[in-house]
């Protein structure tokens, strides 16, 4: 579907960004109750990752080979917790009932889910280690410069994993956020570098800030989706 040149206007980061920040009210319980059973996920998982990683790291080939499995390890125990945020910034985007459990609702998913967020590491590790080794042997210069590519990437895993809310395939979910988020790259990435920025302030203040900046990044998320995807601007 073509979109005429106002309609691509119509897609505002300031506007994004602060119908986020009102929908906040609503969704930090939800976000609060998905949140903590994550952390305690990913803390395991990290001490028990880090102990492997200690006793593989004197073998390069095993060392390889956990480079490539770890990722697929946090995967299936991550992304339906990823997945359940995003979506409680959607259904806020869209106005819909949120429930506390609603983060916690979507591991039915997890093979897709799981294959959307391995298949997302393994081509960010890819495009890394192309662009260190051309560096590094002065033969080949990247199209993209490589922090374009991580930025982008970085959109690409939530927006994916919310486009399960169209029923999509794992390729096709990846392929049409790519595609969605190559028409707006450079407003994209102002989103994604004030939440980063916002996080981080939320971070510092002990923490406790990480309660209102947490949902509002899910739900301007969700209200990009909205946009974007819902609306096809």
């Amino acid at each position: 579907m073509q979109t005429s040149p106002n309609t691509l206007q119509s897609f505002s980061v300031k506007a994004t960004l602060k119908e986020g920040w009102h929908l906040v009210r609503g969704a930090k319980l939800s976000v609060l109750a998905t949140l903590v059973p994550m952390l305690l996920v990913a803390l395991t998982a990290f001490l028990v990752l880090t102990r492997l990683q200690l006793n593989t790291a004197s073998n390069s080939y095993i060392a390889l080979l956990y480079s490539l499995i770890s990722p697929l390890i946090d995967a299936i125990l991550l992304s339906g917790f990823l997945a359940g945020l995003a979506m409680i910034g959607l259904k806020r985007a869209r106005h819909e009932a949120v429930r506390l459990s609603e983060g916690l609702q979507y591991f039915k998913k997890l093979p897709k889910l799981a294959g959307i967020a391995y298949l997302e590491t393994l081509f960010i590790f890819l495009m890394n280690n192309i662009f260190i080794f051309a560096t590094a042997m002065l033969l080949v210069r990247l199209p993209i410069h490589n922090s374009h590519i991580m930025a982008m990437i970085t959109l690409v895993v939530a927006l994916s994993i919310v486009a399960l809310d169209k029923q999509y395939s794992v390729l096709l979910a990846i392929g049409r956020s790519v595609k969605i988020i190559s028409r707006h790259y450079w407003k994209v990435l102002a989103v994604i570098v004030i939440l980063a920025f916002a996080n981080l302030i939320g971070a510092c203040l002990a923490g406790i800030g990480l309660f209102w900046t947490i949902p509002f990044s899910y739900n301007s998320i969700g209200v990009l989706y909205r946009e974007l995807a819902d609306k096809g601007v």
